[in-house]
This record gives C-alpha cells, sequence and structure tokens, in this order.
C-alpha cells in the first residue's frame, strides 16, 4: 500500500514510466525522421535554409533613438528623417566626386557582341537566389522568375534593346541603403554602430550578370588577362596563386 492509500499505486507507477519512456523515444525517432527528411529536400546547395530552420531568422527591430553630431553641434535623432540624415552624415562624410578617366579611349567597334539570345537569358535568371533583397521598385528575383515564364519575349525585346542602344536605365542606378548593426557593438545608440548596404534593382543585376559573363569570356578568349591574376577568375584558385608563387 502507497500514496493515499492505493495498493497498486507501485504498478502504476512503473507503467507510467514505461510509457513515458516509451513517448520520449518515439519523440526522438520522429525528430530525428523528420530533420533526414528536410536535409534531403534541401540538398548541399541550401544548407543555409536548414541552418535557418534550426536557428530561426532575426526578426527586424527598428532603429532606436540616435545620438552624434553634425557639425559641431551635439544633435539627439528620433524621427525617421532626423536618424537618415545622421546615417548620411557618418557613412558618407565627404562629397563623392567622380574622379576624371584618363583611361585612352578603345575602338570598339572591332569587337564582336552578339545580341541576347533567350537561352542566355533564360539561364541568367534561372541562375538568381529566389530570396534576394529588391531596390526601389519593390520587384524581387522571384517576380522576374515568374515573369520569364508567363512572357518571356517582353524581357528578351527589354534587354535586347537596351544593349542594342547602350543605355543603361538611371532608375537602376538608384540605390536604397539600409543601415545594418555591426556585431559586437557596446551601443548601438550611435550611428557609427552601423554599417550601410546598398540594395540595387534585381533587374539591373540581371543586366550585370550579362554583361560580366560576356566581358570575362571576352577576356579569357583573348587572353587579355596576365596568367598571374587569379582574383575572380573562373577555375582559379587560392591554390593555384600559391603554386604560382612557388614555381
Amino acid at each position: 500500500e502507497d500514496r493515499a492509500g492505493d495498493p497498486d499505486f507501485q504498478q502504476k507507477f512503473t507503467e507510467f514510466k514505461r510509457l513515458r519512456n516509451r513517448y520520449k523515444r518515439g519523440l526522438k525517432s520522429a525528430k530525428k525522421v523528420c530533420w533526414r527528411e528536410v536535409i534531403a529536400e534541401t540538398g548541399r546547395r541550401n544548407v543555409w535554409s536548414v541552418y535557418n530552420r534550426i536557428v530561426g531568422k532575426r526578426r527586424a527591430t527598428l532603429t532606436p533613438t540616435l545620438f552624434g553630431t553634425q557639425g559641431d553641434d551635439a544633435t539627439m535623432a528620433s524621427s525617421p528623417a532626423a536618424k537618415a540624415a545622421l546615417f548620411r552624415s557618418s557613412f558618407f562624410p565627404d562629397a563623392i566626386v567622380d574622379p576624371p578617366c584618363d583611361a585612352p579611349k578603345t575602338n570598339s567597334t572591332n569587337m564582336a557582341f552578339p545580341t541576347i539570345g533567350m537561352q542566355e537569358l533564360t539561364r541568367t535568371i534561372n541562375g538568381l537566389p529566389a530570396v534576394s533583397a529588391c531596390g526601389n521598385d519593390d520587384i524581387h528575383n522571384l517576380m522576374i522568375q515568374q515573369l520569364l515564364i508567363a512572357c518571356p519575349r517582353a524581357l528578351l525585346s527589354l534587354f535586347h534593346g537596351i544593349i542594342k542602344i547602350g543605355y543603361h536605365p538611371e532608375k537602376w542606378r538608384e540605390a536604397l541603403i539600409r543601415a545594418i548593426p555591426k556585431a559586437g557593438k557596446p551601443s548601438y545608440l550611435v550611428a557609427k554602430a552601423y554599417r550601410p548596404i546598398s540594395l540595387l534593382s534585381c533587374l539591373s543585376k540581371v543586366l550585370e550578370r550579362i554583361m560580366a559573363s560576356r566581358l570575362t569570356f571576352m577576356l579569357e578568349s583573348n587572353h587579355c588577362l596576365p596568367n598571374e591574376h587569379h582574383g575572380f577568375r573562373p577555375k582559379r584558385s587560392t591554390i593555384d596563386a600559391f603554386d604560382a608563387l612557388l614555381s
């Protein structure tokens, strides 16, 4: 006889522990099977999506009231406009002036530059990451990929016309500046505890990828780069640079 005079308490408690252990083993096994399925579906290329599922993404928070100086005066920025002005003076303290270009002009008429084909455009757009921040036009990569399916000829005409007339839309050159907190700072009440990132139009990034791919092909096929140049070249790595240094 045990607890509250129940003669079967010990037997019931033993059965409870058995069922509890069985539940824990089943839960552990189910979690293991679930994560194996998630990793198998995700694949190696999207390993960071698995990481984000485990640790979770940080929620965006509002920038707190900032304290700083503008000129010789101390200031407190609490409104969005005041914070933007303080960030601007911190990120860009001096006026940006384009330096004069002294590079000699080259004759581009001898360079073959074929028009964009549907295969090249499709390969470039499908190679974009599905999740990416967009610029002022609020057009992200997933929208462009869906647009390629819905009306591919319209996109092809757009980029074909841009390259044909040699025009880069002015709106595509405008960047949306975001302030990102720097890691490990003791206080985030000053503008210097943040760093700027520039968000450009995703349509502009498609054009940049096409141009970068073509320029890389021209430079490599015409042997315009020295063999000692290893940075940002296909099929080159740090090992190649070490081998060239030691040989």
